[in-house]
């Protein structure tokens, strides 16, 4: 996630990473810089797992995409959710 902050100058508002898939907020626009971010985090995770584990190949089914949050009561319950999965 450092990485991909730097590297995109993403605003990192929280994130949580489950056995299946990433939850991240961003400040600001979906853009391809921030498709670019998700799909390197998505690898670098996968690329960490695989070594860990002795193992090859794809790690998560899905792929990025991203959905627009209001702000207000709506930022608030992404970000509890996030933080319970």
């Amino acid at each position: 996630m450092f990485e991909a902050r730097q590297r995109f100058g993403l605003c990192v508002l929280d994130f949580i990473v489950t056995s299946n898939h990433i939850h991240w907020l961003t400040q600001g626009r979906a853009t391809e810089k921030s498709q670019r971010a998700g799909k390197l985090i998505a690898g670098r995770a996968a690329q960490a797992y695989n070594q860990r584990k002795q193992r090859r190949g794809a790690y998560w089914e899905d792929r990025y995409h991203a959905t627009a949050i209001e702000a207000d009561e709506h930022l608030a319950r992404c970000s509890m959710y996030s933080n319970l999965t």
